[in-house]
């Protein structure tokens, strides 16, 4: 009797032990299945999140194509510039010629997508060379613009022209081939209307432009009671800022 309830009492234990087997087993594979779960959400919510972050990055690229169309029609910007200056400096058909490297700094205001406002001011830097009278003759000269800019935005590149005016001044400066002879310096200033044209591509979304542009200025100024005629080509290389 006491084997047949030992038998017994083994054998509840055995089933006991088995479900608790069994039950361990299933929440193991419960916890499994909750971390895979879990996992698979996270994965799931990041790879959402990142399809998301691209559609809206491609939104935005193609709609927006940059900074400035975020507000397309008003920016503001600032633009450093390197100039390559070619200058003839003559009167009666006698003068002088030669080159120079300036630079000059704009500021500007776009109000609509084809047209802006510029303030601009460029340092033609110092041409110097001799003369037909055999005397070194230096040539230094600058304008600040206020200029008038049409514009044809064609996604990151865009083409442009300007027209506007001009105010300059000049300084002459003839050092004598004789010592005996001392150096003589006098300048002129004036304004005139000016014209220039270019194209820039942008980078970082509109927030930097590359600009290389074409300027072609023609003065008469009047030194020693000599008018002269100044003509000044130059190329300007520069880097663009949009606000």
């Amino acid at each position: 009797m006491k084997f047949e309830e030992s038998k017994g009492i083994q054998t509840m234990r055995d089933i006991y032990q088995v479900k608790t087997i069994s039950n361990r087993s299933f929440l193991n594979k419960y916890n499994i299945f909750l971390v895979l779960a879990f996992c698979l959400s996270v994965l799931t919510g990041y790879a959402r999140g990142y399809d998301h972050e691209v559609t809206e990055h491609d939104y935005e690229y193609e709609k927006s194509k940059d900074l400035k169309e975020k507000n397309r029609h008003r920016y503001m910007y600032v633009q450093a510039n390197y100039l390559d200056v070619s200058q003839d400096f003559k009167a009666s058909g006698s003068g002088t010629s030669g080159g120079s490297s300036g630079f000059g700094i704009n500021l500007g205001y776009s109000f609509y997508d084809y047209f802006a406002f510029e303030l601009s001011h460029l340092y033609f830097g110092e041409m110097s060379a001799v003369n037909a009278s055999l005397n070194q003759e230096q040539v230094s000269g600058k304008t600040t613009n206020l200029a008038l800019v049409g514009k044809i935005p064609l996604g990151r590149f865009e083409p442009f022209a300007k027209i506007g005016y001009s105010r300059w001044s000049v300084n002459q400066r003839i050092d004598p081939s004789l010592s005996t002879l001392s150096s003589s310096s006098s300048g002129a200033d004036g304004s005139d209307l000016y014209h220039s044209f270019g194209a820039q591509f942008s980078f970082m979304r509109g927030r930097i432009d590359l600009v290389a542009e074409m300027h072609q200025y023609s003065f008469k100024p009047e030194i020693r009671s000599v008018e002269y005629d100044w003509d000044v080509e130059l190329f300007t290389f520069g880097i663009k800022f949009n606000f």
